[in-house]
């Protein structure tokens, strides 16, 4: 991801907050990142 795709857009930061039930498991979060959208989904 390059960084500099991001100047003009509307965010500065972002933070994402996650509750894990089980911490021995491994999770997959998908990160969509653009200059004016930001999207996460956990899946099925």
């Amino acid at each position: 991801f390059d960084l500099r795709s991001l100047e003009g857009g509307f965010f500065e930061g972002m933070a994402i907050d996650l509750h894990i039930d089980d911490a021995s498991r491994s999770y997959h979060v998908p990160l969509l990142i653009a200059p004016y959208a930001v999207t996460t989904y956990r899946g099925s």
